[in-house]
């Protein structure tokens, strides 16, 4: 078996952006004689990719052992000249300091919001949006780092304003309109030309209104578990119901009724629900590991549940998306089901489907090789026009 790179220490990143104003099917083939008969799991050995995911989740730390790669230098000192950026002598904020290597004790923002920022790996960049409304990418990253060599990517993590490890500015300024602002803030402050994109649940709604609002700034995009409007969350609302025990339909609830009382219930919510997210609900204790550091804001959660989930409905700009664009969806997604990777595949011109069998809501977990795969494929493929 081929053997990952040893990666660098992790290096953190902090980015001041401006806030913007009035901010408003294709199956993968199964390799003969691997699948079982009767059409069961097949019979296979773990590739690399899921080799090293494998091993960062089953590591007992809860994530402290991922040490992602450096971000080139280059990068700091784009978000240092970023034009239009002015010091604010009145905000300074103390960080922690992260778990995965040496932080910034102290960050003077300007202008707007210091955001936490982290990378993965070599090659071309590729901005990736984490969901969980009142999370951070911390999950995310631990997740797809180990996958950063698989895919001959640099992988761009970071934390939406007013989640996790960025500054939490009040919460009626985490309008999604702002944080697809701060996608196109975070590209410019690296000093990157067009990136792909890669944006996971939440992160792909966000990753969709990207691409459509700033179509010469994406090379490619690709969503996972995603939806163009509120109305997954009648679907989402029903299979829980369907699904759930009595703790986890409680749980559910209260997530999406308003009634968590503060973080810490936040968290012991959303660790009660994760088995709903996998298809094999036996990975929510790793899952639930991967995040021990992920940082909870109830209050940012509420506001995007209630004032922004409320009125999403991105599907009138899709048709604007002119890159290419791969929809994934796992075919046992509770909340983020099939039917709605198929609107958006229908909606966006030349998109392409993919549905991972054995995959809840969360492939690149579940399937890590065949989503390394598909989404290598997908990237070094022919493009439209070409």
């Amino acid at each position: 078996m081929d053997q990952l790179p040893r990666p660098r220490p992790l290096r953190l990143l902090h980015l001041a952006l401006r806030p913007v104003e009035g901010a408003e099917l294709r199956p993968l083939p199964e390799p003969a004689g691997r699948r079982r008969p009767g059409g069961g799991a097949p019979h296979r050995r773990p590739g690399r990719a899921e080799e090293a995911l494998r091993r960062v989740l089953a590591d007992p730390d809860g994530g402290r052992a991922l040490r992602l790669p450096l971000l080139p230098p280059a990068g700091v000192r784009h978000a240092a000249g970023l034009r239009g950026v002015r010091p604010n002598p009145r905000v300074r904020r103390d960080l922690p300091v992260d778990e995965g290597g040496a932080l910034d004790r102290e960050v003077t923002p300007v202008n707007g919001t210091a955001l936490h920022v982290e990378s993965a790996g070599e090659g071309d960049p590729c901005l990736c949006l984490h969901g969980g409304p009142g999370t951070d990418a911390s999950g995310l990253a631990r997740s797809l780092g180990p996958l950063a060599a698989p895919l001959g990517l640099r992988l761009v993590f970071y934390d939406h304003r007013g989640h996790g490890r960025s500054e939490w500015v009040p919460v009626e300024e985490c309008t999604q309109d702002q944080l697809v602002a701060d996608v196109e803030g975070v590209r410019q402050a690296l000093g990157l030309g067009p990136v792909h994109v890669l944006g996971i649940s939440w992160g792909g709604f966000l990753g969709l209104m990207y691409a459509a609002r700033h179509p010469g700034s994406v090379r490619a995009l690709a969503v996972v578990g995603a939806a163009a409007s509120r109305e997954f969350m009648a679907r989402a609302e029903a299979n829980a119901r369907r699904r759930a025990t009595p703790p986890q339909w409680a749980a559910y609830r209260a997530l999406w009724d308003g009634s968590l009382a503060d973080d810490e219930a936040y968290r012991r919510a959303f660790e009660t629900i994760r088995p709903l997210y996998f298809h094999d609900g036996r990975l929510a204790a790793a899952a639930n590991a991967a995040r021990a550091a992920t940082r909870y804001r109830v209050a940012v959660r509420n506001f995007l549940i209630h004032h922004e989930y409320a009125r999403y409905d991105c599907r009138g700009e899709l048709g604007r998306i002119s890159c290419p664009t791969l929809v994934m969806v796992g075919r046992h997604d509770w909340i983020c089901p099939v039917d709605q990777a198929e609107e958006i595949h229908r909606l966006i011109p030349h998109s392409e489907l993919e549905v991972f069998e054995g995959s809840g809501h969360s492939p690149q977990v579940e399937e890590p090789d065949a989503f390394v795969r598909r989404l290598r494929a997908f990237l070094a493929g022919p493009r439209p026009g070409a």
